[in-house]
């Protein structure tokens, strides 16, 4: 009797077994097969990203919760400038005079970190960054904002830098017997590239998406008249492939427009060229005065131009990717910042933060703190907000109601 009860417990538990197997064993093997391939795919095609900091940093943060904070406003301590502060993919970063701070987009802290520099600079791609202490000689390099090299002591004086998607970085500094040079690293610190002038002060460096091209901004002095160079390089080779020149012009900022079109704002003018020697454009400000401007690489550029010396009264001009010059809006209030995305344009003025489209239609406004001095959009529908002391998160109107 115990034995055919024993029987027909296996005979269940096997019919059991049937039912959850009820796939043929060739299919199965088939999907995991698919499966891996996926995975396999996946992983090839973010393998730089799935670095072990990274994958680290990732489990960290989201399996293990070891981030901290109450969420936005986020206030921070010591001195911010505007320059210092960021925003990629919802998460901010900020440098002040005494700390390095990064966010995610709840407002909880990756990473809290002093740096020790007199006068630093932030400069930002994605996730990764590079910290320098301009006017010293020492730097910091992450690679995903949450673990940083110790600090690097530099041969010469620091004046500027700038970091690339593949993590390729630049510094620019003074040396011996050259007025500036440039130097290029790769993301282990090893040298890529080194170039210098006698005569010429690097102001401005940008890397192309791939990071194997520099361009580079720079001035002199010749007779009581300024002349500028842009150029741009090749990692592997020291011979810059373009060379323009252009006269009473400042440069403050350069960028990559496309991978074959450099963008340069400077005080008076800015100007568009091409790696192939074929475009030179020039938009004059005509004696203007530039108070802010904002460059994308898929929009162009955005320009906040005015008559009066305290920058009211102005015009904001659109260059766009064709470098047409467009009018977007008059404006009577200084404008303090600009923010540019591939369709709309964000305007920060004293208590009021705005968005426009690119065409000149003002989608909405906001009133904001009068202490705010930078504005950058998120990835929908709201703004970051840099205040004196603290870091906000904002929703535009129409935003906040439908919710």
């Amino acid at each position: 009797m115990k034995k055919k009860e024993s029987e027909a417990t296996a005979e269940k538990q096997t019919a059991r077994s049937h039912k959850k197997s009820h796939l043929p064993r060739m299919v199965r093997r088939m999907i995991a097969v698919l499966l891996v391939a996926a995975l396999g795919l996946t992983a090839w095609t973010y393998r730089a990203s799935l670095t072990p900091q990274n994958i680290k940093a990732w489990v960290q943060e989201n399996l293990l919760g070891n981030s901290s904070g109450s969420g936005y406003p986020v206030d921070f301590s010591g001195n911010a400038a505007a320059g210092n502060f960021s925003v990629s993919e919802d998460s901010p970063a900020l440098v002040t005079n005494l700390t390095f701070l990064y966010l995610n987009g709840n407002g909880k802290t990756r990473m809290l970190q002093q740096h020790g520099y007199t006068n630093p600079a932030l400069k930002r791609c994605g996730d990764r960054f590079l910290i320098l202490d301009v006017g010293g000689k020492g730097y910091r390099v992450s690679m995903n904002g949450t673990d940083f090299s110790e600090t690097k002591n530099y041969d010469y004086t620091i004046f500027g830098g700038a970091i690339a998607p593949n993590g390729n970085y630049a510094i620019v500094s003074s040396s011996d017997g050259y007025t500036s040079q440039i130097s290029v690293f790769n993301r282990s610190g090893q040298p890529l590239f080194e170039w210098a002038t006698q005569t010429d002060l690097i102001s401005a460096v940008c890397f192309s998406s791939d990071g194997r091209r520099i361009a580079t901004a720079s001035f002199t002095s010749q007779n009581g008249l300024l002349h500028t160079a842009i150029r741009i390089f090749s990692l592997d080779s020291r011979d810059a492939q373009i060379v323009q020149t252009f006269d009473e012009m400042v440069p403050l900022d350069i960028a990559f427009l496309s991978d074959e079109t450099v963008l340069c704002v400077g005080d008076s003018a800015a100007v568009r060229i091409s790696a192939d020697g074929s475009v030179n454009q020039t938009y004059d400000y005509e004696a203007q005065a530039l108070s802010a401007y904002a460059i994308h690489p898929l929009s162009g550029a955005v320009l906040a131009l005015s008559a009066s010396a305290d920058g009211r009264s102005g015009t904001l001009v659109w260059l766009d990717s064709d470098f047409t010059a467009q009018p977007v809006t008059r404006f009577s209030q200084a404008v303090r910042d600009l923010d540019l995305t591939a369709d709309q344009l964000l305007l920060l003025q004293p208590g009021t933060a705005s968005r426009w489209s690119l065409t000149g239609t003002r989608a909405c406004s906001v009133e904001v703190g009068t202490d705010c001095t930078r504005i950058c959009a998120d990835s929908g529908s709201g703004f970051f907000l840099l205040g004196v002391s603290e870091i906000r998160h904002e929703q535009w109107p129409e935003a906040a109601q439908s919710q």
